[in-house]
């Protein structure tokens, strides 16, 4: 095995590991988000049906509207934090080999360039996660790797050190 990926850091990667991140990884900004559409409509239907109630219609939609801002918010305060460490532009070249990983970043796969390193390999409709067992994760775009078939040989090897 002997799989090279090239994956360019700019604003559009950001976007998609936010989108991918929330689709496949992290089930509290899924329901994050789903909770405060429900509430937002709970509180509509409340409203709409004009009873003695009505008051907790306002504060379910108020409840589900503080909900969608704070996931908005801590969305783009991500986004900002990520351009803010001059990431932007840096061309990550990450070479996955039989025993070990190689890259040009600096940081956790050139202190421990093992496999066992890698917790969980998760493929998304655009990319692949790779959770470390430090809790950080990597994500890579498909258009990063040669073919389509490097994502599951990346995915088996995984699983495959994992069982050991």
């Amino acid at each position: 095995m002997d799989i090279r990926v090239n994956q360019r850091i700019n604003a559009n990667y950001y976007d998609e590991y936010l989108d991918q991140w929330i689709a496949f990884v992290s089930l509290k900004k899924r329901l994050q988000i789903r909770i405060a559409g429900f509430a937002i409509l709970a509180g509509v239907i409340i409203y709409i049906c004009k009873n003695e109630y009505l008051y907790i219609g306002y504060i379910i939609s108020g409840i589900g509207v503080l909900l969608w801002y704070l996931f908005q918010k801590s969305n783009q305060n991500w986004i900002t934090q990520q351009n803010r460490e001059g990431l932007n532009g840096l061309q990550l070249e990450v070479t996955f080999q039989d025993t070990q990983i190689e890259s040009n970043a600096i940081g956790i796969l050139t202190e421990n360039n093992k496999w066992d390193i890698i917790k969980k390999a998760i493929e998304t409709e655009k990319g692949l996660f790779l959770i470390l067992h430090t809790g950080e994760e990597l994500y890579f775009q498909k258009t990063a790797f040669d073919t389509p078939n490097h994502i599951s040989k990346i995915i088996d090897k995984v699983k495959a050190v994992n069982r050991k």
